[in-house]
């Protein structure tokens, strides 16, 4: 915990979904979702450097409590990819979070959606995104030859898998798996999902 805020950890895969997530979390009353906070321009995104030189602890628990909009929430969330690895592990030393949902898509349809995106530079997650503009980002193009390959792909993400929920044992956090498939049905209950442990 933070102060008398709850701590949510989402743990995925980019296009599993956790968009989509954290905008129905963030329509719940008392909710505050920072999404991909530990992402570059976001608030608590730091370089390698700064992550050696940082009271790590004290640099997310002030960020967290002196951000205004989150002031009258009692639910924080914010969601970690396998890029996060630096800040995942560094996040795991302290008391901060209080449980962990793992959102799961299978491994065909994210490395599909994955490279659509990277040799697009379409990352929308819904129809309405796209046609908004949200998430098209041409900057991130990269060549198919720069493309890692489905094998190297599977292995990491079975890799970020395995890490992140050994290490939420060891620390007894509390924690639930959620499939891609529910996080898009209408009929999910994400106030349960997040509320009730």
């Amino acid at each position: 915990m933070i102060g008398d805020k709850i701590i949510t950890l989402i743990i995925s895969q980019p296009r599993s979904g956790t968009t989509t997530f954290c905008d129905k979390i963030a329509e719940l009353p008392g909710h505050g979702c920072m999404y991909e906070a530990f992402n570059i321009d976001n608030p608590l995104h730091l370089t390698t450097q700064e992550l050696k030189s940082i009271n790590f602890e004290q640099f997310v628990k002030e960020t967290i409590l002196k951000t205004n909009w989150l002031e009258d929430k009692k639910y924080i969330s914010f969601k970690m990819f396998q890029r996060d690895l630096l800040c995942f592990d560094e996040l795991m030393k302290y008391n901060i979070v209080d449980n962990v949902v793992y959102i799961k898509r299978d491994y065909d349809s994210v490395y599909k959606s994955l490279k659509r995106a990277l040799l697009t530079g379409d990352w929308a997650t819904t129809p309405d995104r796209r046609r908004q503009g949200v998430g098209i980002d041409r900057s991130r193009v990269i060549q198919p030859d720069k493309m890692k390959t489905y094998e190297k792909f599977v292995l990491e993400t079975k890799n970020w898998w395995k890490h992140t929920r050994e290490t939420t044992q060891k620390k007894s956090l509390m924690y639930k798996d959620v499939l891609f498939t529910q996080v898009i049905d209408d009929m999910f209950d994400v106030q349960h999902c997040i509320e009730q442990w």
